[in-house]
């Protein structure tokens, strides 16, 4: 795989890459468990296999040793030897990972898309679809997508149900990003919006 960032701080970590590898390459680099063989053997997308392996390639990469990634009812991810907070991200050719010692985090990669014009009132809140309708037409797609991140990362953040519009609320100052939850429990989420060549990623922790 082709790394395109990472990023490393005292708290939290990260990486993108840009799967180049063919679905052979990737399973001789995973070392699958059984069980991981079983569930992998279940995946009839070839997209989805590609995803599914270069998370776990990328683990071990990353950690230097075999990690095994498994998900709670609730479809957020844990390293079954628990030794730090995860999040993973896949979007077509991309997939990206981030955890940390210390704080839960969340990451979202998403290649970019103009459909996002049709859904944008699903998901922005009041005051973002007042910047929005501010902004000049080649700015409209680079917000959309950094909001549907950010709301993204602070969703795998809560492992919970959580409305998009009615729940989170994304400020931006510049590529530094702050998410606030105003559900159950008020949360506040910060970290960075990066926009690169066709994709936008964004990060959070706690």
């Amino acid at each position: 795989m082709k790394i395109e960032i990472a990023q490393h701080d005292a708290v939290s970590h990260f990486v993108v890459a840009k799967i180049t590898e063919d679905k052979n390459t990737l399973l001789s680099k995973a070392f699958l468990s059984k069980a991981e063989e079983a569930f992998f053997l279940t995946l009839t997308h070839s997209s989805r296999q590609l995803e599914w392996l270069a998370v776990r390639v990328l683990l071990n990469d990353r950690f230097g040793k075999k990690i095994r990634l498994s998900y709670h009812p609730n479809g957020k991810p844990f390293l079954e030897n628990g030794s730090a907070f995860v999040s993973v991200s896949h979007s077509g050719s991309y997939v990206a990972l981030m955890w940390s010692d210390e704080v839960p985090v969340g990451i979202d990669v998403q290649v970019d898309n103009d459909r996002i014009l049709k859904t944008k009132e699903k998901f922005l809140a009041p005051q973002e679809m007042t910047s929005f309708n501010r902004l000049p037409a080649n700015e409209q797609i680079p917000f959309l997508m950094a909001v549907w991140t950010a709301k993204e990362a602070a969703f795998k953040i809560l492992g919970e149900a959580v409305d998009f519009k009615e729940d989170l609320l994304c400020r931006f100052n510049d590529h530094k990003v702050g998410v606030v939850y105003t559900g159950k429990k008020r949360n506040y989420f910060f970290g960075e919006t990066k926009k690169m060549d066709g994709w936008t990623l964004t990060w959070l922790r706690r």
